[in-house]
């Protein structure tokens, strides 16, 4: 597909102004559907992709930024639309590519476009339906010529997406080229998941370096945002039908708060419709541009519940209808009117009624399902958190209401977006729980790790655990949970509580029980309860004992894993021996039900031997046990085994650190070399920012370059450490030791730089900052990290000239318990 240098005139509504209202346009003209996207779609996009809509002949504010009706034109992403382009009319027959920003960066708008040059080159274009049935993304993947598919909110669907993958890769040889592209606000836990759910011929396009792009903010130069600006003042205005001579413009555009196309694009409507003879101050508009364009929208439904002669239209109750809407959502009349009877102001009116208020949201919100949300998703995350302050009332109403897998859905994905910012969405929570039903639960917490602040959410999914009344539900939840620290309270506590609630049964699923063990193992092992992790295998093994003895084909390979993880967990609580008997247990074990060719199964015992033979000071031993197990992995890996795949990198690490163990330094190096280059093939892969495995090699590698005196490199492979133990230390607490670990090396480096060297200043200021935290440990490790990066940022600032600034952070220093002790030592330095 090539670029396409003159497009024809895209078929457009016509609508004419005729009055105003209240300010708002009332438009007629025509309001048939629009494809904006070329020739009308063959069936299967029109089973499978969203509808177009233009303009409809009477909007409110909201309408005017939302991407699907391109209002304001299409600027500034040529560059990344050029890629995308290049990318559909590359020689692959299957491409995936992943998009990913904050809402209201673009994502959408540059979609969108890209769907205009495809189907103007006789694709089949445009954006998937949410909760698409599965034989139509068959139809859709095998439907012949050139085919975009646009997947957005990619992070909330993966069921959906794991099908859409399944179906591409099973497709026809010769079916002509298929491209999927994925928009999400970020690719942390969703996008490792699906890629290695992902079919292996779809698995092998993530080599390129290109599949995952974050897209920058449009305006990032501050001195184009005044002309952009009064762009979109005159396009709103034109549009509405109102003067915009006089809108004031913000004095502080130079904040990075306007660098997003819709914050802009928001403050600049916000401004036009409070100048309209309005008392407001302009002011308000640049603090609060969501604040205000909600409230002329939600002018606009007072005026248009007046016109429609609706029996009641007090705002409270059209923001209680439009906030259902929202949250939840209904795909036909009939479940819309069951939702808008939970609402309190509705409670008990007749179906008729409740059918007038649908009516009226389906025509004031045209769209693909019944009720459709308010959008841009800031603005319906604004209202749902604006409405549950003023209504406390309202959060049981969308518990209740949420009956439907697609309306839970929605709900989930509403609040994981509005939780981290609105406070009031973050108090509702336990309500919605609470009047929900056991789905809705089971919702939440499969799609907890795919929104983008699980941490939280996970409080009210935990207390909520109580409430749920069917055991299969709480064992569908920890059997979907992944095994990451950041859900291991979640996990810990449903499968407790389902063990005890199967407990309760008359008759024993012995087959449950086990899993839930092991389960509940894992997230004990997560979470660093090594010692209660225990009890938990011993009971896993007991129970997958008496399964084994009548289906040893179903159970043995369950059996001896968590045996293998049972002498893991013996190891970590210092049982060194206890461990070494049941590892080789394991190996006979192996050998009498035939999975002695179960590569990943020995491998695992093999490591678990080496890091017992280290335990027992024997390192030779640990090294050879150690070169066994990467080699068995590596064949397991080369064989298509995705786990052993995955562990590989940290495998190699270990038998590096065998080698250094031994004083072998040239070999540890070559060898975690190797570590480093798989774990970077593999983050590129499954990128996982919150994954504690690459940080751990990293570490482990600049280790191994001071081995060899290569100390400048060290620094750089350190600092990149840090940066990752960051980010994945905001849910994973058990890895703090390691960041204090690498902070504490980074200060000795640059202590042994060159501080004139603006890099090495730069990094002791950036190394000094990120000591300063008052929620963690002022002695042991921490304080140790802490007292010698102020202690040397000050002496070296002191020596520099900057005798102010390197006392406080000296006497900084000298304040922490380690600096107390030796305060003699460097009374004379300060």
């Amino acid at each position: 597909m090539a670029p396409s240098q003159e497009r024809p005139p895209r078929p457009a509504v016509t609508n004419t102004l005729v009055g105003t209202n209240a300010g708002y346009s009332v438009q007629a003209g025509n309001i048939d559907q629009v494809n904006f996207y070329g020739p009308p779609a063959r069936p299967p996009a029109r089973r499978a992709f969203l509808p177009e809509y233009g303009l409809p002949p009477r909007f409110g504010p909201s309408f005017l930024l939302r991407s699907e009706y391109q209002v304001i034109p299409f600027h500034g992403r040529h560059g990344e639309l050029a890629a995308l382009t290049a990318w559909c009319a590359a020689d692959e027959e299957t491409g995936v590519r992943l998009i990913t920003g904050p809402g209201g960066q673009g994502k959408t708008r540059l979609a969108l476009e890209l769907i205009t040059g495809a189907a103007e080159q006789g694709w089949l274009a445009g954006r998937l339906r949410p909760g698409c049935d599965e034989q139509t993304l068959w139809d859709l993947c095998g439907a012949g010529d050139g085919t975009l598919v646009v997947i957005d909110y990619a992070e909330t669907q993966p069921a959906l997406l794991t099908t859409l993958f399944r179906a591409a890769a099973e497709r026809q040889e010769g079916s002509g080229p298929l491209r999927l592209l994925l928009l999400a606000r970020s690719s942390e836990a969703w996008w490792p998941q699906l890629r290695i759910n992902a079919p292996d011929h779809l698995a092998a396009l993530w080599d390129d370096d290109d599949t995952e792009r974050a897209l920058p903010v449009l305006f990032d130069r501050a001195a184009d945002r005044p002309r952009r600006f009064a762009e979109a003042v005159a396009t709103f205005a034109a549009k509405l039908g109102l003067p915009a001579d006089g809108v004031a413009e913000p004095t502080d555009l130079a904040q990075d708060r306007f660098g997003p196309a819709l914050a802009l694009h928001m403050t600049a409507l916000a401004a036009l419709l409070d100048h309209q003879g309005s008392e407001t101050p302009p002011s308000a508009a640049f603090r609060d541009p969501a604040g205000r364009v909600l409230d002329h929208e939600q002018r606009y439904w007072a005026d248009a519940a007046r016109a429609a002669e609706l029996p009641y239209h007090r705002p409270r109750l059209l923001r209680a209808v439009m906030t259902a809407a929202t949250g939840c959502g209904a795909d036909r009349r009939e479940q819309a009117v069951e939702l808008l009877g939970h609402l309190p102001d509705l409670a008990g009116e007749h179906e008729r009624v409740l059918g007038r208020y649908a009516d009226w949201v389906h025509e004031l919100h045209p769209g693909p399902c019944w009720l459709n949300p308010l959008q841009p998703d800031l603005l319906g995350e604004r209202l749902l958190a604006d409405a549950l302050a003023e209504q406390s009332e309202l959060a049981g109403a969308l518990g209740r209401g949420a009956t439907g897998p697609d309306q839970q859905g929605t709900l989930w994905t509403v609040l994981g977006r509005a939780v981290d910012r609105h406070a009031a969405a973050r108090s509702a929570l336990p309500a919605i729980l609470a009047a929900g039903p056991d789905t809705l639960w089971l919702a939440g917490t499969l799609l907890v790790s795919y929104l983008p602040r699980p941490d939280l959410l996970l409080p009210a999914l935990i207390d909520a655990i109580d409430d749920v009344t069917d055991p299969r539900i709480l064992v569908g939840g920890v059997d979907h949970l992944p095994h990451a620290h950041r859900n291991s309270a979640l996990k810990i506590a449903a499968a407790e509580r389902a063990l005890h609630r199967f407990g309760e049964l008359p008759e024993r699923d012995v087959a449950v029980e086990a899993s839930l063990c092991s389960d509940l193992a894992d997230g004990l092992v997560s979470a660093g309860r090594f010692e209660e992790s225990l009890d938990a295998l011993q009971t896993a093994i007991d129970l997958y004992g008496e399964l084994v003895r009548s289906r040893p084909e179903q159970y043995a390979s369950r059996y001896l894993r968590a045996k293998a993880n049972y002498a893991a967990q013996l190891d970590n609580c210092d049982r060194h021996d206890e461990a070494r008997e049941v590892n080789e247990q394991v190996t006979k074990d192996a050998e009498r039900y035939g999975l002695a060719d179960d590569g990943y199964l020995i491998a695992q015992v093999l490591w678990g031997r080496s890091a017992i033979f280290k335990h027992l000071e024997r390192p030779l031993k640990a090294e050879k046990m150690m070169a066994r197990a990467v080699g068995t992995c590596r064949e397991a890996a080369n064989g298509g085994d995705k786990y052993a795949a995955a562990q590989l990198p940290i495998m190699i690490m270990n038998l590096a650190n065998r080698q250094s163990d031994l004083g072998w330094h040239e070999e540890a190096l070559a060898t975690i070399e190797e570590s480093v280059r798989l774990m970077r093939r593999l983050d590129h892969a499954y990128p996982d920012p919150l994954n504690p495995t690459p940080p751990q090699i990293l570490y482990n590698y600049a280790q191994c370059l001071l081995d060899r005196d290569r100390p400048e490199e060290a620094r750089a492979v350190i600092v990149e450490a840090v940066h990752r133990l960051r980010r994945v230390t905001e849910f994973n607490t058990g890895s703090l030791w390691l960041l204090w670990s690498a902070l504490r090396l980074w200060g000795v480096r640059l202590w042994k730089s060159d501080f004139s060297d603006d890099t090495v200043r730069a990094e002791y200021a950036e190394l000094a900052a990120l000591q300063d935290r008052d929620d963690w440990p002022i002695d042991g490790l921490r304080g140790e990290s802490a007292f010698s990066a102020w202690m040397g940022y000050g002496l070296k600032l002191f020596e520099a000239g900057d005798k102010d600034e390197g006392t406080r952070w000296m006497n900084r220093a000298r304040d922490l318990p380690y600096g107390r002790m030796n305060r003699p030592l460097f009374s004379d330095l300060i």
